[in-house]
């Protein structure tokens, strides 16, 4: 019996019967193709506006910690997860501020009165100690009470922060932070976690 090159053999053969690879359909190949992208684009914003984030720091507002041209890791979902913590660096928005986002630092909490002077920040009449900051602070703000689902917040370079103690600005509502901030990721050779700091006991 004779033999059927390999090199010739287009489909298979079943039940004893050759049979032909189905063709394909270029219209239906295009759409896959579109679909896959679409998902795979979901997919991509997806993890960009509710896993993580890179944003780079612009100004001198959070000095020493940041500074301009860093870039940091933040994850946007946190805060639709559970409230902030004292000490976290945000990334905020501001009221009547657009869509400009402001990094800072949570220094009180709901219910909790916060009041600046003598160089310091007072926490239910007891001062802050924050190590992390940069220099005395050379203003003074009245005690206020933060009210119920707002958040105060503070640059590290008190003297040159627009913050929550700027009456125009005030304590945020929390459906303003947009997410937490959790590295240093570039430079490279500037590489740093960020944890939340300990702090002194606040009771009065």
């Amino acid at each position: 019996p004779g033999t059927i090159p390999a090199a010739r053999v287009w489909g298979s053969f079943r039940g004893g019967r050759h049979t032909r690879r189905p063709e394909t359909n270029p219209k239906r190949e295009l759409l896959e193709w579109c679909l896959a992208l679409a998902i795979a684009r979901a997919i991509g914003l997806a993890l960009h506006f509710l896993v993580f984030q890179l944003i780079q720091v612009d100004g001198p507002s959070m000095q020493p910690t940041l500074h301009t041209g860093q870039r940091m890791f933040c994850t946007p979902a946190t805060y639709l997860l559970r409230k902030p913590v004292r000490g976290e660096i945000v990334i905020t928005a501001y009221p009547n501020k657009g869509s400009t986002n402001f990094v800072k630092r949570v220094i009180a909490l709901e219910g909790e009165t916060v009041s600046i002077h003598d160089g310091a920040v007072y926490i239910n009449g007891v001062r802050l100690n924050e190590p992390y900051i940069k220099g005395e602070i050379q203003y003074e703000m009245e005690e206020i009470t933060v009210e119920e689902g707002h958040v105060f917040v503070l640059g590290d370079n008190r003297n040159d922060s627009s913050d929550s103690h700027d009456p125009r600005i005030g304590a945020l509502p929390l459906s303003m932070l947009k997410g937490k901030v959790h590295a240093i990721v570039w430079p490279l050779n500037e590489f740093s976690l960020l944890p939340t700091p300990e702090y002194n006991d606040l009771t009065p």
